[in-house]
């Protein structure tokens, strides 16, 4: 997690956490999912960008994804 997110997260304490808040959303729908994680982006003061891209990999971590394989990138080679 990048210190910018950390140190909005904190602004609202642990009862009220970026990652509690996006954990807490339950996709009943596509469209109403990216529609609340831009919601939450904009009330913690960060970029919708960093709330979905958080959201998608937390959503991977469920137990119904375990055994599937994983491609990831570390960056770009120099």
């Amino acid at each position: 997690m990048s210190g910018n997110l950390r140190g909005l997260s904190s602004r609202r304490g642990l009862a009220d956490s970026l990652y509690e808040s996006i954990a807490g959303t339950v996709p009943d729908g596509q469209h109403h999912a990216e529609e609340r994680l831009t919601s939450i982006a904009g009330e913690y003061m960060t970029g919708d960008a960093a709330v979905l891209s958080a959201s998608s990999f937390y959503d991977f971590l469920q137990p119904a994804h375990h055994g599937r394989k994983v491609l990831m990138c570390d960056g770009t080679p120099v």
